[in-house]
Parts: C-alpha cells; sequence; structure tokens
C-alpha cells in the first residue's frame, strides 16, 4: 500500500485536495506533518490532530491538515519578521 505521494524531483508528501479527496489516514497526515506513524497515532489521541472514527478505522480530514498547515506557516512568517 502507498501511504502517500510524492512529487517526482522531491521526497515530498504532495498536499490532497480535499474536494476530491475529503479525508486521508492517520499514517499519511503524518507524512504530510513530517511525523513518525507512532506521533500521527499520538497527535491524534491527545487531539493535537482532528480526526474522525469510520468505524474501527480512524482517518484526519483533509481540510484540517490545510488549516493546520496554513495556521503554521502564519505563524512562522510572523516570527521571522520579528
Amino acid at each position: 500500500n502507498v501511504i502517500m505521494q510524492t512529487q517526482t524531483d522531491q521526497n515530498t508528501p504532495v498536499l490532497p485536495d480535499p474536494t476530491v479527496e475529503p479525508t486521508v489516514s492517520v499514517e499519511r497526515a503524518g507524512a504530510i506533518f513530517g511525523i513518525s506513524r507512532a506521533s500521527a497515532y499520538g497527535a491524534v489521541h491527545d487531539g493535537s490532530i482532528p480526526s474522525i472514527r469510520l468505524g474501527r478505522r480512524l482517518v484526519v480530514p483533509t481540510a484540517a491538515i490545510l488549516r493546520m498547515l496554513a495556521t503554521d506557516a502564519t505563524t512562522q512568517q510572523v516570527g521571522d519578521a520579528a
């Protein structure tokens, strides 16, 4: 199973389009955030990464990932300007 798509010239995850892929696996969310599978599940468990339980499966809303990354980018830019 492929848990993340990569760009052809880099080993970085491609951000999913929420209209095409509304949720991703916890493993893929971890790859997008650059953290391990165990850290991703830990972050889901403590609420740092929002998740939805579908039966026995946990998934992460793509829109939530994009919001979190936008917030991180804004915070980083503000911090760099100071």
